[in-house]
């Protein structure tokens, strides 16, 4: 315990002088002394750095993000959870904090009991939002269905990026389709670029959001070839509430018939709950952080999935499927295959994708890659920017293949015997396509990639390793599981997009009334 609590007070003094260079250094060498004591004294240990600086809130939370970065134990979230809680520092800084341990907890894999974290966090951004709403002190009546403009739709996401971001894909597609089903549609695209460089030293390594469109106003562009009518917003740390209360006013005397987001929280959306319907979709295997009492779901659910939908969301949350695949997309078709990156035909190529491979490739996952190679002779190929994992790995070329990102991502996967995941959210367009090239996937279950089939999971990240061994060796099982590929493709791509999303739109207005008629009675 001593040591553990030695290397923190050398943070500490590193973080006060901005020896963040150390405090990297530092990070092996915490986790190595934390992980060697029992539950309790890790606990007890927090619970005394936590007391011990409590009269700097924000100092603090600094301390305490850079504690959840070296340990990646879910004790360090729950204190994080118990500061905002506590409210120690501004209303703009709580905000952002709240957002960034979203993004971490989201960028590297951490054991975690998901759903009491969901819970916990959602009513933090709840009373988040309410004292937003105190702040902006507007009176915003409740529009009645019947006084809508019906055929207006707004669309939200924060951040509107390039064609190849999921969310912003997602998006455009159902703009697309919403157009075709009669709808004026108007996207409002927010972002936090400003604010989180504004609050950036009060949190470690801090995720500050791509910012494509810095001009805010009125846009129109073309994304995947679909001409897109809308506003930008970059927030602003000195006029955040102004800018707040404009964009509130200026919906609602656009009048939609309803807001959906698109992606994870948007305040902008929760604080035009006032007035109208606003619908939360997620992006990921999991309901979106929202106030709304609307959930959608893009993606067809397994009991399993929807038990969890359920076991989240709370008694006032209506869940919607609107199952919808993109029939638009970045993907640049070609005709590549493995001549072109000098890998012969018969190696077993084990392919990985992603944008964040740097922190989602573990040390326990490069373990798990050590195991798979003690085995068998096989060629890991990585697609996605991963400098940091490719400086680490750059001695082992016989193994190890980066190529970086590539414009024809589903015709890549030819290339691949077996798509592997690593444990972490997101990733599923890769594991589509995939199975779409006969390419047999590996996970584990309760992610974003398992909506390609429990024929694809594995219980544990060190089931892998034989799993894989019998991929290799065991001929009639690579067929049973390239069969399984065409028949998870057929269950994909085999929807009805335009007409789910039809129906979701005339539910909607059912419920909308029906919640309308029993508040009058």
């Amino acid at each position: 315990m001593n040591e553990f609590l030695t290397l923190i007070c050398d943070a500490i003094e590193h973080m006060n002088i901005g020896g963040f260079t150390k405090l990297r250094e530092l990070e092996p060498e915490l986790k190595r002394q934390y992980d060697v004591l029992d539950q309790q004294i890790q606990w007890d240990c927090l619970a005394g750095v936590a007391e011990v600086t409590k009269q700097d809130g924000k100092f603090q939370m600094l301390l305490f993000s850079y504690l959840l970065s070296a340990l990646r134990d879910e004790k360090v979230e729950y204190f994080i959870e118990n500061m905002l809680i506590e409210e120690n520092t501004p209303l703009l800084g709580r905000i952002n904090t709240i957002r960034q341990l979203w993004k971490a907890v989201f960028s590297f894999p951490m054991v975690t009991d998901e759903k009491r974290h969901y819970i916990i966090q959602n009513s933090i951004y709840i009373d988040l939002v309410t004292q937003i709403r105190k702040e902006l002190n507007m009176k915003l009546q409740y529009v009645p269905f019947a006084q809508r403009n019906k055929k207006r739709v707004v669309l939200m996401i924060e951040p509107l990026l390039g064609e190849a971001h999921a969310p912003t894909q997602k998006m455009t597609n159902i703009y697309c389709w919403l157009q075709k089903l009669g709808y004026e549609v108007c996207v409002y695209a927010t972002n936090m670029n400003q604010i989180e460089i504004s609050e950036y030293w009060n949190w470690y390594n801090s995720l500050v959001d791509v910012c494509c469109y810095p001009e805010t106003g009125k846009f129109e562009l073309k994304l995947l070839g679909v001409h897109i009518k809308g506003y930008n917003l970059n927030y602003t740390e000195e006029n955040y509430f102004e800018e707040l209360k404009k964009a509130i006013h200026d919906i609602k005397e656009y009048n939609p018939a309803f807001i959906l987001t698109v992606g994870d929280s948007n305040i902008l959306a929760d604080l035009c709950g006032d007035f109208t319907t606003v619908c939360a979709m997620a992006c990921v295997n999991q309901p979106a952080q929202t106030a709304s009492s609307v959930i959608v779901r893009y993606f067809r659910c397994t009991e399993e999935e929807n038990r969890k939908y359920l076991e989240w969301t709370r008694p006032d949350q209506k869940i919607f499927e609107m199952v919808c695949v993109d029939e638009l997309n970045a993907n640049v078709a070609s005709g590549v295959d493995r001549k072109d990156f000098g890998i012969a035909e018969d190696k077993f190529v084990i392919l990985i994708a992603g944008n964040r491979l740097d922190t989602e490739v573990t040390e326990e996952v490069k373990r798990v890659f050590q195991m798979i190679l003690e085995q068998n002779e096989v060629l890991f190929v990585f697609i996605g920017n991963c400098p940091k994992l490719e400086n680490e790995l750059m001695e082992e070329t016989d193994h190890y293949c980066f190529l970086g990102a590539v414009n024809d991502f589903k015709g890549i996967m030819r290339i691949g015997n077996l798509f592997l995941n690593p444990p972490r959210q997101g990733g599923g367009t890769g594991a589509f396509y995939a199975v779409e090239n006969d390419v047999p996937v590996l996970t584990l279950p309760d992610c974003d990639v398992a909506q390609v089939g429990e024929a694809f999971t594995c219980e544990k990240l060190w089931d892998m390793p034989e799993i894989v061994n019998r991929y290799i060796h065991d001929a009639a099982f690579m067929e049973q599981q390239k069969g399984n590929c065409r028949k998870s493709a057929a269950a994909i791509y085999g929807v009805d997009s335009l007409g789910n999303i039809k129906n979701f739109c005339k539910e909607l207005q059912e419920y909308i009334i029906e919640n309308e008629n029993n508040r009058e009675g």
